[in-house]
C-alpha cells in the first residue's frame, strides 16, 4: 500500500537507475497508505531552480496559447489583467513544480552525526520541521533514536 516516489533530477542518474525507479514509481503510483520519497540527485538548490524555471515555462506557454488565441499581445494583456503584477508568477505556481509536492512537509528531520545544519536538503519544505540531530551515523540509528525524536516532537507541539 506504499507509493514509491523518487526525488532528485533523475535525468542525471545512469539510465538503468533512472528506467528502474520510474518503473518502481509507475507500479506505485495508485498506493494511498503512505508515501516513501527517496531522494536520488537531489539539492534543494536544484529543486528550487527547476521548480521556478519550470513555473516560468508553464506560465510563458500560457501567455503564448493568450497571443495566439486572437489576443494581439498576449503576454501583456495577461499580465494587464493580473491584480498584482508582482505576484505574476505565485507561489503556488512554484510550489507546484517541487520535486517534492507529493509529500507533506516533514514534521521531523533527522540528521545524523550530531550536524545541525541541512546541507542544502529539502530548505523550502522544512522551515516549520523540527531538527533532531542525534551524535549517532546513519548505520548506527536505531528504533530508540526514532521514537526519542518522537517524543521531542510531540513535547515541542503539545496539541499532538
Amino acid at each position: 500500500g506504499i507509493r514509491v516516489h523518487f526525488v532528485g533530477d533523475l535525468n542525471l542518474l545512469d539510465e538503468s537507475v533512472r528506467l528502474a525507479a520510474e518503473r518502481a514509481t509507475a507500479a506505485t503510483s495508485q498506493n494511498s497508505r503512505a508515501v516513501l520519497s527517496i531522494c536520488m540527485a537531489y539539492t534543494s538548490t536544484n529543486e528550487i531552480m527547476n521548480a521556478v524555471k519550470q513555473a516560468c515555462e508553464e506560465k510563458y506557454y500560457e501567455c503564448k496559447r493568450l497571443g495566439s488565441c486572437g489576443t494581439k499581445n498576449g503576454l501583456i494583456d495577461y499580465a494587464a489583467n493580473v491584480e498584482r503584477k508582482d505576484n505574476f508568477i505565485s507561489l503556488s505556481d512554484i510550489e507546484r513544480q517541487m520535486y517534492m509536492r507529493v509529500a507533506p512537509p516533514p514534521g521531523i528531520l533527522v540528521r545524523t552525526s550530531g550536524e545541525s545544519r541541512l546541507s542544502n536538503f529539502l530548505l523550502w519544505q522544512s522551515g516549520s520541521s523540527l531538527l533532531y540531530s542525534p551524535s549517532v551515523l546513519w548505520p548506527e540509528i536505531g528504533l530508540c533514536h526514532l521514537v526519542w525524536s518522537i517524543l521531542n516532537f510531540q513535547r515541542n507541539h503539545s496539541y499532538f
